[in-house]
């Protein structure tokens, strides 16, 4: 005896209804089973299509994975990346925490240091203060030495000039008075020597040479105390004396 046919299980799994198979079961006709085979072929052919569509489905879902997978591990990197930067950032805000204290800590230093050179910067505007008020009283006080001395320095030069002019004045006369009496000295030794050896032991020979020696004396006296010596009686030359006393005694 042939099993039974579940209709019930065709008829949901082909979305048929079941009446349709149990009449076909029951009471077959060429109708009816035609009938069936288009809506099996109908339904071979969906299930294709469905099978096709889910292929497709599972290459596209494959793509997806793998184009997740490498999303995710591009991610991963990306994060990797991230944790080291913020790691980074991390030491960097820690160095920079650092550096904004130690920045605060050399501001505090520099505040303290400003105050100290403000101190400072009042001491030396009130020493300079001092000093250009010494240097100006300095400056005046050398001013008015200068102009002292210019003013007097006319008056030196002018001083110094006469003095210097007569001194070349008493010097000159002093010279020209000194080859004076020297040339004076040498005539009357030429003259003396003359009449010493032209004229004779008489007595009027005696009496010119008293004459003449007082000449001598004078002239003398009159040189060294600068006095003219037009006054002074010329000395007497061998061409005064008379030619009976110019001529030799022949040795008896």
């Amino acid at each position: 005896m042939a099993a039974a046919v579940d209709t019930a299980y065709l008829a949901a799994s082909y979305a048929i209804p079941k009446e349709t198979f149990d009449t076909i079961v029951d009471a077959p006709t060429v109708d009816l089973v035609r009938s069936l085979l288009d809506q099996l072929a109908a339904k071979a052919r969906d299930f294709d299509q469905l099978k096709s569509d889910k292929l497709r489905a599972d290459v596209e879902l494959e793509n997806a994975i793998r184009a997740g997978e490498s999303r995710t591990r591009a991610l991963k990197t990306s994060v990797d990346n991230s944790l080291k930067e913020i790691e980074e950032l991390r030491k960097k805000l820690n160095d920079e925490e650092n550096a904004r204290v130690t920045v605060e800590t050399e501001l505090q230093n520099l505040k303290s240091s400003t105050t100290t050179s403000s101190s400072e910067k009042d001491a030396l505007e009130t020493r300079i203060t001092t000093l250009e008020a010494s240097n100006r009283d300095a400056l005046a006080l050398v001013e008015s030495n200068s102009l002292h001395s210019s003013k007097r320095s006319p008056l030196s030069k002018r001083r110094t000039a006469r003095l210097r002019t007569t001194l070349s004045a008493s010097n000159s006369a002093s010279s020209h008075s000194s080859r004076r009496w020297s040339f004076s000295r040498k005539t009357t030794s030429g003259s003396r020597r003359s009449l010493t050896r032209a004229t004779p032991n008489t007595p009027n020979t005696a009496r010119k040479r008293v004459h003449v020696f007082p000449s001598f004396n004078g002239i003398m006296r009159m040189q060294a105390s600068g006095s003219n010596l037009s006054s002074v009686p010329k000395p007497l030359s061998v061409t005064n004396v008379p030619r009976s006393t110019r001529r030799r005694r022949k040795p008896s």
